[in-house]
């Protein structure tokens, strides 16, 4: 098992299941597959901070995390996002971190931190109005542009995207399916309803505020 295998087995898939029990945000293929090639893109799930020439021993960042969150950067959007804010505070309470931007971007530096670093990286994904690309080959450029419209990367590598696409897919396909293809379905609808509900308690809240 590599470390990409590794992660989606003990950390992407639990906090999926624990988002989607919890907070209805969706799980699936689609949503591993992003969360795998985008570790492997920025990490290759083997950094948690930041490798930056002639950095001092002591210091840490800019990013950090296998998916490599600045601090007033992604961790700043989750939190302030009408439609990840609230469910992100009860993560990083649940996790025992404070809620404030320094404190939960220190923690992705930690193995203890991959959880809650996991969890941000699926807000992210879920802050964004698109659909998530399917988990095949044919969504490469696709994923790409989803990488890059929530990541907004200083210095993209597309020539890696590729590969790391392809595995990510190759490691979704590759699982055990959980549910038929009806459970599937239903699953999609309520994510939808879900979503949806969210969007429209958020819109209340800013009218009513």
């Amino acid at each position: 098992m590599n470390a990409a295998e590794k992660v989606l087995a003990e950390t992407i898939r639990p906090v999926l299941g624990y988002l989607w029990t919890e907070h209805r945000v969706p799980k699936g293929p689609a949503a591993e597959a992003m969360l795998i090639a985008i570790g492997l893109q920025e990490s290759r799930f083997i950094f948690r901070d930041q490798i930056v020439p002639g950095k001092r021993p002591e210091e840490i960042g800019p990013a950090t995390g296998f998916w490599q969150f600045e601090r007033d950067g992604g961790v700043a959007a989750v939190m302030q996002h009408a439609l990840t804010a609230d469910i992100a505070r009860r993560v990083s309470a649940a996790a025992g971190v404070a809620w404030e931007r320094d404190a939960i971007w220190r923690a992705f530096t930690k193995p203890e931190g991959d959880q809650l670093a996991t969890a941000f990286a699926r807000l992210l994904l879920f802050a964004d109005p698109a659909p998530l690309p399917a988990p095949s080959a044919a969504s490469e450029d696709a994923a790409w542009a989803c990488y890059l419209r929530n990541w907004r990367p200083g210095r993209p590598h597309r020539e890696t995207w590729g590969r790391f696409w392809a595995a990510a897919t190759a490691m979704v396909a590759d699982a055990p399916a959980a549910e038929d293809a009806t459970a599937r379905r239903l699953a999609a609808l309520e994510a939808r309803v879900a979503a949806l509900e969210a969007r429209m308690a958020a819109l209340g809240r800013a009218l009513a505020g």
